[in-house]
């Protein structure tokens, strides 16, 4: 049921995360790739998991009736915000390929993470959001995150330094859309705010 948490692909690593207290995850999962509940598929970064999407809705329903919905998601989104954290401090260090390696494909996931934590913790929404900024960069798929930036950017959440990253991203991503031309006044003031808020920090 914990699984269902997840709207992708998985590591062994996020199982663990996200089943903490749960007891020993790994015979369990075993079992659940023997009754082929749970798929397994190779990638660059090595083995990964996926619940299979009929049984993943099942187990959803079940995980909601069972109350532990929310702590499950919260342990899932601690997870994504440290694996992003991580990917984030090595791109300020100048080592793109690390970054690569902790996030490249946990990067939806950290989305569907992001998605969870503007309902409920909107300053870890905004550190989460200006981590995955130079990931949505390199993808070239910055319209995702821009809303989100968006949104999370015009109430008075985060930290400083968060909200300074956040509007940094939220400019540069901005500023390539084809709608750019047309919101020159608001992207000024982002950077103003960005600006502003460097000083302070």
């Amino acid at each position: 049921d914990v699984l269902s948490v997840f709207g992708g692909s998985f590591t062994l690593e996020a199982v663990e995360a996200v089943s903490s207290g749960a007891g020993p995850c790994f015979d369990a999962l075993g079992e659940l790739l023997d009754l082929r509940l749970v798929e397994l598929e190779g990638g660059p970064g090595g083995e990964r998991y996926r619940l299979r999407r009929l049984v993943r809705d099942f187990a959803s329903e079940r995980l909601a009736a069972s109350g532990g919905e929310q702590e499950a998601r919260a342990r899932h989104a601690a997870y994504f915000c440290d694996v992003a954290g991580r990917a984030a401090a090595a791109v300020a260090d100048a080592d793109e390929d690390r970054a690569r390696a902790v996030l490249d494909e946990d990067y939806p996931e950290a989305l569907v993470a992001l998605r969870w934590l503007r309902e409920h913790h909107a300053d870890g929404a905004l550190r989460l959001a200006a981590d995955l900024g130079w990931e949505a960069e390199r993808r070239g798929a910055g319209a995702a995150l821009v809303e989100h930036l968006e949104e999370l950017t015009r109430a008075p959440v985060g930290t400083p330094a968060a909200r300074r990253d956040a509007l940094v991203w939220l400019v540069q991503l901005s500023s390539w859309s084809p709608l750019a031309g047309d919101r020159v006044g608001v992207i000024r003031e982002q950077l103003s705010e960005a600006i502003a808020l460097a000083r302070t920090v």
